[in-house]
């Protein structure tokens, strides 16, 4: 993750790699986007519509499995 200052707050950005059905993708985001905007990116990256059913998850820092919900929910799997 790197960080960019523009004489004000810090915006984070990262490269995700993301894994559907069989593909690999690899997006990028920051740190003001929030849920709706990430969920879509996902959507459009995977060429799926919004009604499809889409199950988030990624791989914290301790190896633990979190389960993305909202910009402030995350469970812990």
């Amino acid at each position: 993750m790197t960080a960019h200052t523009m004489s004000g707050p810090s915006v984070l950005h990262a490269r995700v790699k993301l894994y559907y059905n069989s593909e690999q993708f690899a997006l990028h985001v920051d740190s003001t986007m929030n849920y709706a905007a990430f969920l879509e990116k996902v959507e459009n990256m995977c060429e799926v519509t919004s009604n499809t059913p889409l199950v988030l998850k990624y791989i914290d820092d301790e190896n633990d499995p979190i389960l993305l919900a909202s910009d402030e929910v995350y469970f812990f799997l």
